[in-house]
């Protein structure tokens, strides 16, 4: 594994954790008999979770803008940016990272990102946090077989077959040293 897929590699490991124990946290808050104030101790808690998940995967989006394709978006809108870029092959440079079977569950998960970091804790639903979480793992799992995909897309050697470059053979009664 080249060290660029393995900075990669960590960043997926850490959004799956994120996810595993969001999920497992959202299994436990539906089981939860909790007051009012651990109910939001709960969602908070697990969205969060959700939110760090994504996050995790956005950096990986973000080591692949930058170190191949040469830039991040920048705009107001960077995140929705950075995340279509990831459909979008770059003619020259690579393929597409993700199928587009990806895009709504990846665009999902940005949006309910930018609700966590938008809205008050209270304002979360918690049904809404737990279908999140339920989802995350499988999510982040998808990523990651689609990476491995585009590591061994952009890492293989070109199947064309390249002829080596040979020294020029002088002819014969010719010289090799011109005098000027």
């Amino acid at each position: 594994m080249r060290p660029l897929f393995a900075e990669i590699a960590a960043a997926l490991d850490k959004a799956a954790a994120e996810a595993d124990r969001a999920k497992r946290a959202a299994e436990r808050l539906s089981r939860s008999r909790a007051d009012a104030l651990g109910q939001w101790i709960h969602v908070t808690a697990v969205a969060s979770g959700i939110e760090h998940a994504y996050s995790g995967m956005e950096h990986a989006f973000k080591i692949i803008a930058a170190e191949i394709d040469g830039a991040v978006p920048a705009a107001e809108d960077w995140h929705a940016r950075l995340c279509a870029l990831m459909f979008t092959p770059v003619p020259g440079c690579r393929p597409a990272v993700f199928p587009e079977a990806l895009r709504g569950d990846l665009d999902d998960l940005r949006a309910f990102r930018h609700r966590v970091r938008n809205l008050y804790g209270s304002e979360l639903i918690a049904a809404v946090v737990t279908e999140k979480a339920a989802r995350a793992p499988a999510i982040v799992a998808r990523v990651r077989r689609a990476l491995r995909a585009f590591e061994s897309a952009v890492t293989r050697p070109s199947t064309r077959r390249r002829t080596p470059v040979r020294a020029r053979r002088t002819p014969p009664g010719e010289s090799t040293s011109s005098s000027s």
